[in-house]
């Protein structure tokens, strides 16, 4: 089963919504990663079309930077948008204005990929992934995927890692609506900023270019890092705490002490792998 669209795929999915509305929600999934119940929350003082950023309230808040695609696509529809005293960003075209549901989101962005010719049903987690990956190609972290995307779980920022390596296509290009990750891109508390080109694409700067994904083994990621290092301390305190315990005696107050330091050292290290800091 396909779990990401090519850049031709993208492309053509974007050229098939005719709809300003339609492709505003296409191209915001595809440059943001948002998920489909984040996009029908966005409301209008969500877009921050002068300072080109998107912020997603909730549990997984963040601040994402919108790129000239996005930018333009969010504009356009913004100009015919209905002028009604409702805040929420997306509405529905037929009958009373309210706010686009989940299902009309799934409906119209399937219709578009039948219409460009797309095998696999195309999903507002299709477009995430794609999203995911992208920034992978990008040279992006597990730490720096986690932020834009609100993900915590380590295995599947791995998962978006090996689609990324094994995708035949490029992270630039004119086919490609390419994600701007220069919001959060950081190396050493720099920002990493990305090159506008002359065209409507976002292109990587040299030094994330250059930190593309090519070797796993020559360049792993810091949570493989973190996860290695992780059993060696804990086999290192888990020895510790056993000798101590003979030593001391099982119902000695130290020993519970020291037991309960190494807990702690268990379960702060295992928050750094899943979260990739």
């Amino acid at each position: 089963m396909q779990n990401y669209l090519s850049n031709s795929e993208v492309k053509a999915l974007l050229k098939g919504l005719t709809s300003n509305r339609d492709n505003a929600i296409a191209v915001l999934l595809i440059t943001t990663g948002i998920s489909r119940s984040e996009l029908c929350e966005l409301t209008l003082s969500d877009i921050d079309l002068a300072k080109k950023t998107l912020t997603v309230t909730g549990h997984k808040g963040r601040m994402i930077s919108l790129n000239v695609q996005a930018k333009e696509a969010v504009s356009k529809f913004l100009q015919e948008r209905p002028v009604v005293q409702i805040e929420t960003l997306f509405l529905t075209n037929k009958g009373t204005l309210q706010g686009l549901s989940s299902r009309s989101v799934d409906h119209l962005l399937r219709k578009g990929g039948e219409a460009a010719g797309i095998e696999a049903p195309v999903t507002p987690q299709l477009l995430r992934n794609t999203y995911a990956v992208k920034l992978f190609q990008a040279g992006a972290t597990h730490k720096q995927v986690s932020k834009l995307l609100g993900i915590t779980d380590y295995n599947t920022l791995c998962k978006y890692q090996k689609m990324a390596q094994v995708s035949s296509d490029t992270v630039l290009g004119e086919e490609l609506v390419a994600p701007d990750i220069s919001l959060n891109m950081q190396k050493r508390k720099e920002v990493r900023p990305l090159k506008q080109s002359s065209d409507t694409s976002l292109e990587v700067s040299e030094d994330v270019r250059s930190s593309s994904i090519e070797d796993p083994a020559s360049q792993p990621e810091r949570g493989v890092v973190y996860r290695d290092w992780t059993y060696t301390v804990i086999f290192l305190w888990a020895l510790l705490v056993l000798f101590r315990f003979i030593a001391l005696g099982v119902h000695s107050f130290e020993g519970y002490i020291l037991a309960g330091v190494g807990v702690t050292m268990i379960v702060a290290m295992r928050f750094f792998i899943f979260t990739g800091r």
